[in-house]
């Protein structure tokens, strides 16, 4: 999980980027579904209802799906609004769900069947390796940093804002066969690699 490179000012300053790991233990595929009364398949926003999240994209790429059920958590000032058009667009398809306490939070992404993200920036996106932790799949708009974090362990939109290829996208994930991938790429960011990422990166440093 470590990434280096030289900053265009300084070229002779090597960067070194590594990510906060997730605890896979916590974080795992056996743990029971949060739900199992919604009809699948389930799509899950757990996104902040924010501006910078454009959770209102997901409500509209879902509503051009047949099928499916998308289930909502988090909360923000925006949350009524988006809400009230996930009733308006799916009706008995959206569900909201509140906030889930950390405890639960591995058991909320088992439910899911595929996580969706519309964020245009994000730092990485921590949930999207809590996530794959669980070996649920992830789509989410395309960068290189989201690149690096998911991997093969979801699809990417170039903009989430076209809710036509967001939604093909999300299909396209429901029907994918992922077997591990998400859960081997999370792996790749586990707390015990991101130490040994510091450790080596230390050692360069001090020798």
């Amino acid at each position: 999980g470590v990434q280096t490179c030289a900053l265009p000012i300084f070229p002779d300053c090597n960067v070194f980027t590594t990510i906060g790991g997730i605890d896979l233990d916590f974080f795992n595929p056996k743990v029971p579904p949060l739900y199992q009364d919604f009809k699948k398949p389930i799509i899950l926003s757990s996104s902040a209802f924010i501006e910078a999240k454009r959770t209102d994209l997901i409500v509209k790429a879902v509503s051009k799906l047949k099928e499916g059920t998308l289930v909502m958590s988090n909360k923000g000032p925006l949350q009524k609004k988006v809400c009230k058009l996930g009733e308006k667009l799916l009706g008995d398809r959206f569900k909201y769900i509140g906030m889930i306490p950390d405890t639960s939070m591995p058991n909320m992404y088992k439910m899911a069947d595929v996580l969706a993200m519309a964020s245009r920036h994000e730092p990485y996106g921590r949930i999207l390796l809590e996530c794959m932790g669980t070996n649920t799949p992830v789509v989410c708009q395309y960068d290189e940093t989201r690149k690096w974090v998911v991997g093969d362990g979801g699809m990417f939109v170039p903009n989430c804002a076209n809710t036509d290829y967001f939604a093909l996208k999300i299909s396209m994930a429901l029907q994918t066969d992922w077997e591990d991938k998400p859960r081997k790429q999370a792996e790749k960011f586990s707390w015990e690699k991101t130490v040994d990422d510091y450790e080596e990166q230390i050692g360069k440093i001090l020798c």
